[in-house]
């Protein structure tokens, strides 16, 4: 039986059609014919018209296929990978080294139209596999509670194989296979993501640990039964799909009973609250006496709107506000009424509490070890200086992050497992250069990396640049800071790696909820534009917030709904949004232990910014280019003036790559992004031309200069 998708199919039409087939008793093999403006390609065979675009509509049975691997078919030939409105997503195109120009795209009155633009904007990038950056560690998502629920309980328990759903199955095909992502990050308790507050033990010894998720609707008082679904298919990813992944853990909040609420806040030189351990407060800043407590009730509620609280909450008009240009934002109101009585929200960890806590990530990590699950990473906190009070928070100085690093959690979590990496930091990109930096340099052996947050770059308009107010000569809280990558990277040589842990569109630090907007190239190029600014800078790698959804963006406890590479338009199909084929242009073929190497370039763009590129050698030892071509278009609540970065060309720009005597050319289409991959090229370093030269001249030089150099070092006689 086949189905055929008619021209400008919407969602609900095909699910409709993937309705009425799933629920025939005959298994069937559907096949779809795609006829909308946006093509179909094997890795997006079902494109569908989505509110904001276009995304993949993927059942069971079918979804996605990649079937050339990210490798040079012959060392004669090259792999373009095209994403764009005329290519469809991931389009693959194999091309002699030596053919013609419009070969790399995918029809002949593509070519022409392509062809005859080639000239109005060009870029010719040479590169040297020989000077090499930053190794890779990896990219991928994130498995939260939200992820896990959607992944576990909205699928449909009818299609069941050794009690997983085979949906579930083909979401971590899609990622950890063929778009090869090989980072999750993983939340100890409760984050934002959770339906439910919880943590997995309250008191000091530890001796009520137990692994726990949001399912659980009782908290100390409940027996402990030792689930947790984040662990369940991290098991699997691991059995099935990849055996090398690298686990980060990292932590919301504690539990309230390791904390203080005695702080004060100001507003910094950046115009963000910071607060302050306060031991000599008369009263604590925030009275625990609420928590989110029934996860059954923590669904659908509008975006904006936190989930309920036991007992409800008190909020005052205007609250919860979020940072930004609100006349409310200011330490008289934050973070202590966003809270509103829930301590999981706010508080400084106590000294005396410390050991504690570090205790309880190393406990984390032997359960998982347990289950066959090894934690690659640990962060110190989440979000130390995002002191918003809107979730799951713990507050953190510099000072006090350093102590508890180096004298706890690093002993503690090495002491189970020896090769774990800590990172600190993993926070906004605002504060790199100088929190940051203090952390970093002064936790220079207990630490391995910098982690960090996309979020001040406002969907990617502010990249490569140096923190400050987006409207110079307006007071506004700080956004940017993405060149920070750079400046430490350098700082310490490259022996502390710098890794962006946490991005996602909908939710911009500085502007109200947006939410998803499923289907928006927006939202994908945003997430290409910032991992090729990250790479650029010497970022490791790239790790995207929740891996998958539900149709609104949740279920989030603080209404806190954003974008995700996928998510689960119904029971039994999920959609692959952008923001999903724009990743794996990078992660597909930049393998881990691939190295950014050097590539410059001579733009002939209308401006040296529209020439955007990044380069690699892979452990294959190929050469992998991602380009570039499109423009920042997300709309925010607060628009800003948009810097040339953020800009485009508005046109296909024509590339060449070349590489020692290999020359390869192309077109990169107007709002597309390429992947081109090459075989090595064999390129003569200028140290084995000094050493050639020096070799040539040894064998020139006369006879009798060198008797006369000899004699005048008193090499030999003269008798």
């Amino acid at each position: 039986m086949f189905a055929r998708k008619p021209s400008h199919v919407s969602l609900e039409g095909w699910l409709s059609i993937v309705t009425i087939l799933s629920s025939s008793s005959t298994v069937i093999l559907m096949t779809v014919v795609s006829a909308s403006s946006f093509p179909s390609t094997p890795a997006c065979p079902h494109p569908v018209d989505l509110p904001f675009g276009v995304g993949c509509v993927c059942t069971f049975e079918s979804c996605g296929t990649y079937p050339i691997d990210p490798v040079p078919p012959s060392t004669s030939q090259a792999l373009v990978i095209t994403t764009s409105p005329q290519h469809g997503f991931f389009h693959h195109a194999t091309v002699d080294l030596d053919g013609p120009l419009a070969s790399t795209n995918s029809t002949k009155e593509e070519d022409e139209e392509e062809g005859n633009k080639k000239h109005n904007a060009t870029m010719k990038l040479t590169i040297d596999p020989t000077t090499e950056y930053q190794e890779i560690i990896g990219f991928g998502a994130a498995i939260t509670d939200a992820a896990s629920y959607v992944l576990t309980d909205l699928f449909d328990s009818t299609h069941k194989n050794s009690s997983t759903s085979l949906l579930m199955d083909q979401v971590l095909r899609q990622a950890f296979v063929h778009a090869n992502f090989s980072i999750s990050r993983v939340p100890m308790n409760a984050a934002d993501f959770s339906r439910m507050d919880y943590s997995l033990a309250h008191e000091l010894d530890l001796t009520d640990f137990c692994l726990r998720d949001d399912r659980q609707t009782l908290d100390t008082s409940s027996a402990c039964e030792g689930q947790d679904y984040k662990l369940d298919i991290l098991e699997r990813i691991v059995q099935l799909y990849q055996p090398e992944l690298k686990v980060i853990v990292a932590s919301w909040s504690a539990p309230p009973s390791f904390k203080t609420q005695n702080f004060t806040c100001v507003k910094n030189n950046k115009v963000i609250i910071e607060c302050t351990h306060d031991p000599e407060a008369t009263a604590p800043a925030v009275e625990c006496v609420r928590t989110v407590s029934d996860p059954a009730a923590c669904l659908g509620q509008p975006l904006g709107v936190p989930c309920e609280t036991t007992p409800p909450h008190n909020y005052t008009d205007g609250y919860p506000i979020n940072p930004g240009l609100e006349r409310n934002y200011n330490p008289d109101n934050v973070p202590h009424k966003n809270a509103d009585g829930n301590c999981y929200h706010t508080g400084f960890i106590r000294e005396d509490a410390y050991e504690a806590w570090a205790n309880l990530f190393a406990k984390f990590i032997e359960a998982y070890a347990q289950r066959s699950v090894t934690v690659w990473g640990v962060s110190s906190q989440n979000e130390p200086y995002t002191q918003t009070g809107l979730w799951n928070s713990n507050f953190w100085t510099a000072d006090t992050l350093v102590s508890f690093v180096n004298d706890y959690l690093a002993p503690a979590v090495r002491k189970v497992q020896p090769e774990i990496k800590v990172l600190t930091y993993d926070d906004q990109l605002i504060n790199l250069t100088d929190a940051a930096k203090q952390i970093a340099m002064d936790t220079m052996d207990a630490s391995d990396g910098i982690a960090y947050h996309w979020y001040s770059s406002m969907e990617s308009i502010f990249e490569n640049n140096e923190a400050g107010s987006p409207v110079r000569g307006l007071n506004l809280p700080f956004v940017g800071g993405g060149a920070g990558v750079k400046t430490l990277y350098d700082l310490f040589n490259g022996t502390k790696f710098m890794l962006m842990t946490e991005s996602c569109s909908g939710y911009t630090f500085g502007s109200k909820y947006i939410g998803p907007q499923h289907g928006s190239l927006a939202y994908g190029y945003n997430t290409a534009h910032d991992v090729l600014w990250q790479l650029r800078n010497r970022g490791s790698g790239y790790v995207y917030w929740n891996l998958i959804l539900d149709s609104l963006g949740g279920p989030n406890k603080a209404g806190n709904y954003v974008d995700s590479p996928m998510y689960s338009e119904n029971s039994t199909a999920f959609v692959m949004n952008p923001p999903f084929f724009y990743l794996a242009h990078f992660s597909r073929a930049v393998r881990p232990g691939s190295v950014a190497i050097e590539a410059n370039v001579e733009c002939g763009a209308s401006h040296n910014d529209y020439c955007q590129f990044v380069a690699f050698r892979t452990p294959q030892d190929n050469i992998v280019v991602v380009m570039t071509n499109d423009e920042v278009t997300t709309n925010l609540v607060y628009p800003m003036p948009l810097p040339r970065l953020a800009k485009g060309e508005g046109a296909p720009i024509g590339w060449t790559i070349q590489c020692g005597k290999t020359t390869f050319s192309g077109i990169l289409p107007w709002q597309g992004i390429q992947t081109v991959i090459l075989p090595i090229c064999q390129v003569e370093s200028p140290a084995d031309t000094t050493s050639a030269a020096a070799t040539k001249m040894r064998c020139s030089l006369p006879l009798s200069f060198i008797v006369s150099l000899l004699l005048c070092m008193g090499f030999v006689s003269p008798r």
